[in-house]
C-alpha cells in the first residue's frame, strides 16, 4: 500500500509540474504554446498511471484497509481524468474555465455516489472544518486578490464542487475501514486529495492545490468531515490567483512568489491542524466564528479587498485614414476626430449602463469592464470589429528591489558604443544627439540616475505612469532604466547622450495589455499633463519623433496579430521612427511573432554578440512576406544603467533596440532635414550597416541563416550612418 501511495503522489507531482513548465517555456520564448487538448491528455495519462496500480491494490491488498486505499485512489484517478476535460478551455477564458471545472467536478461527485454507493460519515460538528478551512484560506486573503465578480462566483462554485467530490470519495465506509488509526487514514486520504488536486484549477493553480490539499487528509481523519474543509481551502488558489499570471515572464518575485508562499503557509497550517485539534472537538461554532472574524479582518486590513477582473478591449470597425496627412498635428487631429465620431453611440450606451470605460484614438478602440455576456453583446454590434480580452494584473504587495548593479561612474564609452562607432561620431563629427527627443516606452526609468537625469526633458508632460501614477520617472523593475540609458544615457553608456527623452511605463510588471500599450504610445506621440485627457490635452508638437520599444504584446496580454497595427500605421504617417525588439526566440525561423515587431511600419531590431555574429537567442523572420529583422545591433553582455545609480550587463534584443533608436537620434541631430523622413532614414541605416560574421559550421544549431529569404540584415554602423546623413558619403 505504501509503495502505491508514494507512486501516486510522485507521478502526479512530476507530471503536473512538468506539464506546467512545458507550457510556460514556449510562452517565455514567444513560441506557440501546445494546444489545450494536450493538457487534458496529460490528466488522462496521470490518471491511468495512478489507476492501474491502485486498482490492482484494491483487488489484491493484504487487508481491508489496503483494499479500501486502492479503491479510493482508483476512484480519485477516474475523477482526475474527467476533471481534466476542463483544461480544454483555452486561456484567458477564466470564467468559462472555472465554470467548466465546477460543472465537471460536480457531475463527478454525483457519479461517484451513484456508482460506488455512498455512506454518510459518522456525524461530527462542521464548525472546526470551517475554522481550519478559513485558516488555510488566510494567506491567500492577505497575499492574493480576487478576479472579476463572475470569475469569483465561478471559483466559489468550483471550490464547493471540489469539496463535494472529496466528500463523495472519502465517505463513511472509507473512515470505518481504518478504525481509530487516524494517521494511516489521514495518509491515505492525503494521497487521494493529491490526485484530486491535480485536476483542480488551470495549470499552475493546481500546483498550489497540490501543496495545500494533501495535508488536509490528516484534518479530515480527525474530523471525518471533508466538504466544507476542502471547499474553503481550495478556494484560495482558485479565486485569488490568475492563472495567466503564473508564468516565467513575470518572474518569481511576482505572483508566482506570493502563490508559493501562500500555498506553503496553507499546507503548513493544514498539517499542524491535523495534529493539534482539541480532543473533544467542542466549541466548533465558536472556533468558526473567531476564524471568520480573523479572516475578514485580515482581508480588509492587509489584503486587496476589491475585484480585479480582466477588461474587454473593443476595436471599432472605423479606423482613421491617415495616409498622405502632413505631419503629427494633422495625423493627431484625424485620429481624434475619427475616434470621437465612431465611438459616440457606444460611449453613450456604456455611460447609460454605468460601465467604466477608457477610449483610445491611436487605435480606434475602447477598453471597459465586462464579462463574457457583455463581450458577446458588443461583438454583435455593427460598429465593432472585434472584442479582445484585455489582461489586468492583480495587485501584489511588492515586487522586491530591482538589481542595482555595481557603482559608477563608467571609465569611458562601453564596448557596444565603441562597436557601432558612436564614440567616433561624438569625437570626429561633433554630433551627440542635441535637438532630438526620444520617447521611451518600457517598465519605466530611474529619473535620478546620473546617466538619465540630465537628459530628461522635464515639465508636466514628460512622464506618464498608468500603473502607479508616479509623478516622476521611476522603475520598479530595472529593465527600462537599462534600455533608456542605451539610447540617451550620459557618461559613455548611451548612443545619443545630448538627446532629451520622455517616458512612459507600460510594462511595470513585465506584462501589460493593449490598453496600457496604447496609453504609452499615445503619450509619447502627443504628451499631456498629469491628469490630462489624451484626446483634448494631447499635444503632438511636444511629442517624440523617435520611439524605442523593447516589449511585445502577447496573446496572454490580450493582443492579436493586428491589434496594434493601426497605431503603427498612424505613427509612420506622422513621421515617427519606431524601433521595436525582435524578441528572444531564436534561432528558430519565423520566431518574430508579436506586435510591434511584426509590422512593416516598424524597424525591427535583432541582436549580435561581441564577435559580430547574430546572437543565438535573437528571433528570426520572415514575418509573412516581410524580411525581418530590419537591422541588428549589439545585444550580448551590453553595459547599461541600473536603478539607484549603478551599472550592470544584460543580453537580449531589448538591449539592441535602443542602440538603433540612439543612432537615428544622431542622424537627425546631424541633419534635421531627415526628421520625419522615414524612407530615407531607413535606407541610410540599411546601406551603411556592416555585415555580420558567419558562425562556424560546428555551431550548426545556432548557424546564421536567412530563414528562406535572400540576404541577412547588417549591424548598425553609427559613424557610417551619420556620415551619410551629413552627405559625407
Amino acid at each position: 500500500m505504501r509503495g502505491v501511495g508514494v507512486w501516486a503522489v510522485g507521478v502526479t507531482g512530476v507530471l503536473q509540474t512538468g506539464g506546467w513548465i512545458a507550457d510556460e517555456i514556449p510562452a517565455a520564448l514567444s513560441l506557440p504554446r501546445p494546444p489545450s487538448w494536450v493538457w487534458a491528455m496529460l490528466c488522462l495519462v496521470n490518471a491511468v498511471l495512478v489507476f492501474a496500480p491502485a486498482e490492482l491494490l484494491s483487488q489484491r491488498g493484504r487487508n481491508p484497509a489496503a483494499r479500501m486505499a486502492g479503491q479510493i485512489w482508483a476512484t480519485a484517478a477516474v475523477a482526475l481524468a474527467l476533471m481534466g476535460l476542463a483544461r480544454l478551455v483555452p486561456i484567458p477564458h477564466d470564467e468559462l474555465s472555472l465554470g467548466s471545472l465546477a460543472v465537471l467536478t460536480g457531475l463527478v461527485a454525483v457519479g461517484v455516489r451513484v456508482f460506488r454507493g455512498w455512506q454518510r460519515p459518522a456525524g461530527r460538528p462542521s464548525g472546526w472544518a470551517v475554522a481550519v478551512g478559513l485558516a488555510c484560506l488566510l494567506p491567500w486573503l492577505v497575499f492574493g486578490a480576487l478576479g472579476g465578480r463572475l470569475e469569483t462566483a465561478m471559483a466559489v462554485l468550483a471550490g464547493i464542487a471540489a469539496g463535494a467530490l472529496a466528500r463523495s470519495v472519502l465517505d463513511g465506509r472509507f473512515w470505518a475501514a481504518f478504525g481509530g488509526d487516524r494517521f494511516l487514514a489521514g495518509s491515505v486520504a492525503g494521497v487521494a486529495l493529491c490526485v484530486l488536486a491535480a485536476g483542480i484549477g488551470a495549470f499552475g493553480i493546481n500546483l498550489f492545490e497540490l501543496l495545500l490539499l494533501p495535508p488536509l487528509g490528516y484534518v479530515a481523519a480527525r474530523l471525518r468531515h471533508t466538504w466544507l474543509l476542502v471547499a474553503i481551502a481550495a478556494l484560495g488558489p482558485l479565486a485569488f490567483v490568475d492563472p495567466e499570471e503564473m508564468n516565467f515572464v513575470l518572474g518569481f518575485s511576482d505572483v508566482l512568489f506570493y502563490g508559493v508562499v501562500s500555498a506553503l503557509c496553507s499546507g503548513a497550517i493544514a498539517a499542524v491542524a491535523g495534529f493539534v485539534l482539541p480532543g473533544t472537538l467542542r466549541r466548533g461554532f465558536a472556533a468558526a466564528l473567531v476564524m471568520t472574524v480573523v479572516a475578514g479582518s485580515a482581508y480588509a486590513l492587509l489584503g486587496s479587498p476589491d475585484f480585479y477582473g480582466n477588461r474587454l478591449f473593443v476595436i471599432m470597425k472605423a479606423q482613421a485614414a491617415v495616409q498622405g496627412l502632413a505631419g503629427p498635428v494633422e495625423v493627431h487631429r484625424k485620429l481624434v476626430d475619427t475616434a470621437e465620431t465612431s465611438q459616440a453611440d457606444l460611449r453613450e450606451l456604456l455611460t447609460s449602463k454605468h460601465i467604466p470605460f477608457t477610449p483610445y484614438y491611436l487605435v480606434n478602440a475602447i477598453e471597459l469592464d465586462g464579462g463574457p455576456v457583455l463581450r458577446l453583446r458588443l461583438a454583435a454590434r455593427a460598429d465593432v470589429d472585434r472584442v479582445l480580452i484585455s489582461q489586468r494584473l492583480r495587485p501584489i504587495k511588492e515586487r522586491g528591489e530591482p538589481d542595482t548593479g555595481t557603482p559608477g561612474p563608467l571609465t569611458g564609452p562601453t564596448w557596444d558604443i565603441r562597436s557601432i562607432g558612436a564614440d567616433r561620431v561624438w569625437q570626429d563629427l561633433g554630433v551627440r544627439g542635441a535637438g532630438t527627443l526620444v520617447g521611451h516606452v518600457d517598465t519605466g526609468a530611474d529619473g535620478h540616475h546620473p546617466a538619465l537625469a540630465g537628459g530628461f526633458r522635464g515639465g508636466a508632460d514628460s512622464w506618464f505612469d498608468p500603473w502607479y501614477h508616479s509623478g516622476e520617472p521611476q522603475d520598479l523593475d530595472g529593465h527600462g532604466t537599462g534600455t533608456a540609458s542605451l539610447a540617451v544615457g550620459r557618461g559613455g553608456v548611451g548612443v545619443a547622450p545630448d538627446a532629451q527623452w520622455i517616458g512612459c511605463s507600460n510594462t511595470a510588471r513585465n506584462m501589460a495589455s493593449p490598453g496600457l500599450h496604447l496609453d504609452c504610445l499615445q503619450f509619447v506621440f502627443a504628451p499631456f499633463p498629469a491628469g490630462g485627457d489624451p484626446f483634448r490635452d494631447g499635444d503632438p508638437t511636444r511629442g517624440a519623433r523617435i520611439l524605442t520599444n523593447s516589449w511585445d504584446c502577447t496573446d496572454e496580454e490580450g493582443c492579436d496579430a493586428q491589434s496594434l497595427y493601426p497605431a503603427a500605421r498612424a505613427l509612420e504617417a506622422a513621421g515617427v521612427f519606431v524601433a521595436a525588439a525582435a524578441g528572444n526566440s531564436g534561432p528558430f525561423c519565423r520566431s518574430i511573432t508579436e506586435p510591434l515587431a511584426t509590422y512593416p511600419q516598424v524597424t525591427t531590431v535583432g541582436a549580435t554578440n561581441k564577435d559580430d555574429q547574430i546572437a543565438s537567442y535573437s528571433s528570426r523572420g520572415p514575418v509573412g512576406p516581410l524580411v525581418k529583422p530590419d537591422i541588428l545591433a549589439p545585444g550580448t553582455d551590453v553595459v547599461l544603467a541600473r536603478p539607484g545609480g549603478g551599472y550592470g550587463t544584460a543580453f537580449g534584443t531589448s538591449m539592441s533596440t535602443p542602440l538603433v533608436a540612439g543612432v537615428v537620434a544622431l542622424m537627425w541631430s546631424a541633419n534635421p532635414a531627415l526628421v520625419g523622413d522615414l524612407a530615407r532614414t531607413r535606407s541610410i541605416l540599411a546601406l551603411t550597416a556592416r555585415p555580420t560574421v558567419k558562425i562556424p559550421p560546428s555551431h550548426h544549431l545556432f548557424e546564421q541563416r536567412n530563414c528562406g529569404k535572400v540576404g541577412n540584415p547588417g549591424i548598425v554602423d553609427a559613424y557610417a550612418a551619420v556620415s551619410m546623413a551629413q552627405g559625407r558619403s
